[in-house]
């Protein structure tokens, strides 16, 4: 097969890294690959993904977008792509990338796959979403939950629904790689601390948990409290820090090459996030064999094997029971009970051990990458098959 996989920038992140992967794989099967991505080339300190792709001599188009009045030019540079080399089939990740590809691949006999990777609550963009579901052959979801909030919010049909969840690479990031320079003196006499990666916008909730941090770092007065990532509201955070009596324990230590060896160096991991699809950096935490605490909001407690697949329109977890029930998940916005949770978890270092244990076991037998990319690939080969034999 001829693929092409698009997506809106090839920085470093959780969409990226899954396009990378299954470029890789689907190569590494014997298919002719092309990844697209519409915005420009990352930076070299960024461009880890970018290199492994070159490596394996995968062909890499950056279509240069920055701005929405690039749009009409940017649509042009990628319909000569096409026309040039036209795929059997095309794979979109990210929102900005569906709806391109919605808008192009299709309209130039080209079948498209889009990937719905979070329940994205702006309601334009679930009118623009819905818009190109009905352009695609078929739509991945990443969990059960995100397909049952596509099916609400952008009426897609159900049987253009297919669920693969996130798969995770196995071996650990030796904790070499872990910047020096980055870490505060104070982590450095290995002082407990608890840990927040990802990206620093209102999606991840990281404003609230700054908010709450004065509270829980009194109640713990050992530990520290550390933000890896980049993001639009890493100036206000910084602000909020500055104005917080804990000021000297609560690090905002930017991007870092090598979250998983900040996973590994820490007890535990927060995600207070406001909504997800199935995110990565538990998977990532899990195969580090840590323990997290996280808001039960779409495809987290998947993670953990529960039930939670449909999203009442209030955004609140419509399996509180079980939120309620698991050391590891609250429910969604529920910051009482957020913090008895970290409290008890902070305080109990072997219930952490045996949660980090039992985390890495579940990856280990419930989502390997390797399983997670041969589903996509099998998806890919069905389609053309039925186009190939359709009359």
């Amino acid at each position: 097969m001829k693929l092409d996989f698009i997506i809106t920038e090839l920085d470093v992140g959780g969409a990226e890294r899954c396009l990378s992967e299954l470029a890789l794989h689907a190569k590494a099967e014997g298919h002719e690959v092309r990844v697209i991505s519409l915005g420009p080339p990352p930076p070299t300190d960024r461009d880890g993904l970018f290199q492994k792709l070159a490596k394996d001599k995968v062909e890499v188009h950056f279509l240069g977008g920055r701005n929405p009045w690039q749009l009409l030019r940017l649509v042009s540079r990628l319909k000569r792509l096409i026309r040039a080399n036209p795929p059997d089939i095309a794979q979109s990740f990210l929102f900005h990338a569906n709806v391109i590809a919605a808008w192009v691949y299709p309209g130039l006999g080209v079948p498209l796959v889009g990937g719905v990777r979070v329940a994205e609550p702006r309601r334009w963009r679930q009118r623009l979403g819905g818009w190109a579901a009905t352009k695609m052959t078929k739509v991945v979801c990443v969990s059960q939950s995100c397909a049952a909030w596509c099916r609400v919010h952008e009426r897609i049909p159900d049987d253009k629904l297919v669920v693969i969840p996130n798969g995770i690479e196995l071996e650990r990031q030796p904790s070499g790689t872990l910047c020096a320079n980055s870490i505060p003196d104070e982590l450095k006499k290995e002082r407990p601390f608890l840990l927040f990666v990802g990206r620093l916008d209102f999606q991840k909730g990281v404003d609230q948990l700054i908010q709450h941090a004065d509270r829980i770092l009194t109640t713990l007065p050992e530990w520290d409290l550390v933000l890896v990532g980049e993001g639009p509201l890493r100036s206000s955070l910084e602000k909020q820090i500055q104005n917080d009596r804990h000021r000297d324990r609560i690090h905002c230590v930017g991007w870092q090459p090598n979250p998983r060896a900040w996973m590994e160096a820490s007890s535990l991991v927060l995600l207070p996030t406001r909504y997800e699809g199935m995110p990565n950096v538990l998977l990532e935490a899990m195969a580090e064999s840590r323990p997290f605490l996280a808001m039960a909001v779409e495809g987290v407690p998947e993670l953990l094997g529960l039930s939670h697949v449909g999203v009442p329109h209030d955004r609140k977890s419509n399996s509180g029971e079980e939120s309620n029930d698991d050391p590891q998940l609250c429910p969604a916005g529920d910051w009482a009970t957020f913090e008895k949770k970290l409290i008890h978890l902070a305080s109990n270092p072997n219930l952490r051990k045996e949660l980090g244990s039992s985390n890495r076991r579940t990856v280990e037998d419930r989502f390997s990458l390797k399983d997670q990319l041969s589903l996509y690939t099998q998806l890919y080969a069905t389609l053309t098959n039925k186009l190939h034999s359709s009359p």
